[in-house]
């Protein structure tokens, strides 16, 4: 993931020197490379930041008339996020503005979705689902959501520069650029897109969505900054340098909150003394709430009815469902996963119960309260506690 996110920081300065020259596009790619939200984002596998990379190399490259090296960077994104799938009418049409025939256009840079369409009979295996066609008043929402989060996540310094990136173009008439055009439009259909995405979040479904989303405008204002920075040298060398300082302190607070929040930490801490204190070949008993799975079996029954309901059961059955208190447990652990158990089946020789932990029978109930009445070890993070205990022989 450190690979992939300098790889984009990198994207990134390939495509902002079509704009600016190379400290212009150095100073945004340092701004790219400290922001608070790309930076700790993309240290986990979230698929954002290669989306990042791949988008941004298929723009430079389709910049630059090298139109089949772009394909195979768009097609590369395009099979990294769904976002990605806007920008192949913009590709195809800025092909055929410069001459190149419409169907061989769009096939140049719409053969991924149209493969993907072709082999997977629509947009996504049955009981999953992208899109929900059936728009509302409440989710125009979403979009002065992501960008209020887009401006909050740019630094001062970020946003200052790209103020005058956007002065810039307006004063030297720089909008007429046809490439200015395409990231226009590519930002157009992303926002139109988003609100059909079938993917909000709680505690409104239709009026949020995953901030993650802010990636494509936070990086088309960072270009902004860019060329603020071409423009105003001066201006931009003082102010680039309290972005670049301001970005990494915001990346590490951002870290430093995300890994304190108990349902993250428990687990890391749990793992760290299990992994101390469990002999091999000892069982732990991991009591934790299991995984709500209402909210999917619901989208999945509005977007695709009974057979998308039946679907989405199939999904469930072929994949890890135990409680993510358990899989976050297994990860930070070096114990084989074959240790940890979610239930009482064969008798555990340890028990890690959490706080909010409901049994739903006796056998459960009994051991909840063998660990809660007599803990080896309380491990609390902001009011939620895991009870371990190591049971007698």
């Amino acid at each position: 993931m450190v690979v992939l996110g300098a790889f984009a920081a990198v994207a990134f300065y390939r495509f902002a020197s079509d704009f600016v020259g190379e400290r212009g596009a150095m100073a945004g790619a340092l701004l790219f490379a400290t922001n608070p939200f790309i930076t700790p984002i993309s240290v986990v596998p979230y698929q954002e930041v290669l989306l990042l990379a791949c988008l941004l190399l298929a723009l430079h490259l389709h910049f630059q008339n090298r139109d089949r090296s772009a394909s195979v960077w768009l097609a590369l994104a395009c099979l990294t996020r769904f976002e990605a799938w806007v920008a192949c009418p913009v590709f195809a049409g800025m092909a055929w503005r410069r001459g190149r025939p419409l169907w061989q256009s769009i096939l140049l840079f719409a053969w991924a979705p149209l493969l993907w369409l072709g082999s997977r009979r629509g947009l996504s295996e049955p009981g999953t689902f992208v899109l929900d066609r059936a728009l509302s008043f409440e989710r125009l929402y979403r979009l002065p959501f992501l960008a209020r989060h887009t401006a909050v996540n740019a630094t001062i310094a970020a946003l200052a520069m790209a103020a005058l990136g956007a002065y810039s173009v307006v004063r030297e008439r720089r909008y007429r650029d046809p490439r200015l055009h395409a990231l226009a439009a590519i930002l157009g259909l992303f926002a139109v897109a988003i609100l059909f995405s079938a993917h909000g979040t709680p505690p409104d479904l239709n009026r949020y969505v995953t901030t993650r989303e802010i990636h494509i405008p936070l990086v088309l204002l960072i270009l902004a900054a860019a060329i603020g920075c071409s423009t105003f040298p001066r201006i931009a060398i003082p102010l680039v340098a309290v972005g670049i300082a301001s970005g990494a302190v915001g990346s590490w607070r951002f870290l430093a909150h995300e890994t304190a929040r108990p349902e993250i930490r428990l687990g890391y801490e749990l793992a760290q003394y299990l992994d101390s204190h469990v002999l091999p070949g000892e069982h732990i008993a991991i009591l934790s709430p299991p995984i709500d799975t209402g909210l999917y079996f619901r989208r999945a029954f509005e977007t695709g009815g009974d057979a998308g309901l039946r679907a989405a059961h199939h999904v469930l059955d072929e994949v890890d469902t135990s409680p993510l208190d358990v899989q976050r447990t297994r990860i930070h652990s070096r114990l084989p996963a074959s240790q940890f158990t979610t239930g009482t089946g064969d008798r555990p020789q340890w028990i890690a119960a959490w706080s909010t932990y409901v049994p739903p029978d006796d056998s459960c109930t009994r051991l909840a309260e063998q660990a809660r009445a007599h803990p080896d070890r309380i491990l609390t993070v902001a009011g939620i506690s895991v009870y371990v205990r190591r049971l007698s022989d």
